[in-house]
């Protein structure tokens, strides 16, 4: 039991928290492009420590066993998620960011929720497998900048957003999550086929 919950489920609210930072840390800077960089620390850290993030392992979710380990790593990821908005100091600037961050994105029709969230998955996939190829930091920190500029949802990210606005447990922040993971999970997975399906014509 520990072994196959437990054990997921710490790793997965670890990778939760690290993303989290990545979110405060983006949030303390003026400049987006150097705060979209920094946004990367989380990701870095959780792949090569090898935690569970529900973004950088849909992709691979054809695989039975990791499909199976998905509702524990999103559940992990929340839990994460929520520990470190709860840190967060009422009268921080970074509360008044958060909503001002959150308001925009719960007002997305859903066709562009949708197409910013699927967005966001293919660059997470790309930046999870290239690095695998590569081992080559580069390939983790360019997509997640190109996400992050672009304006497509990670629904991670947005689990800390909402949090620290005060709108994560309410019917329209769990419904706006929802919809980013899965737009994550479709970007992610479209594109892990259809590389699947080139390498075995080669």
């Amino acid at each position: 039991m520990k072994d196959k919950v437990l054990r997921p489920l710490y790793s997965a609210m670890l990778s939760g928290i690290l993303i989290g930072c990545g979110c405060l840390i983006y949030m303390s800077t003026s400049n987006p492009v150097v705060g979209s960089c920094l946004f990367s620390f989380g990701l870095i850290t959780i792949v090569l420590r090898g935690y569970l993030l529900y973004t950088g392992r849909i992709g691979y979710a054809w695989d039975k066993e990791i499909l199976k380990m998905i509702p524990i790593i999103l559940i992990g990821n929340l839990l994460g998620s929520t520990i470190l908005s709860c840190m967060v100091p009422a009268d921080s600037a970074l509360i008044a960011k958060s909503i001002a961050l959150t308001e925009p994105k719960l007002l997305k029709p859903f066709g562009r929720l949708l197409f910013d969230s699927i967005g966001c998955g293919v660059m997470m996939y790309l930046a999870v497998d290239g690095y695998k190829i590569k081992n080559n930091l580069l390939l983790l920190i360019f997509p997640v900048m190109i996400f992050i500029l672009c304006g497509f949802e990670h629904s991670i990210a947005d689990m800390l957003y909402l949090g620290c606005a005060g709108k994560l447990y309410t019917i329209e922040g769990m419904k706006f999550i929802l919809i980013v993971a899965l737009g994550n999970a479709i970007g992610a997975l479209f594109f892990s086929y259809f590389h699947s399906e080139i390498k075995k014509s080669k």
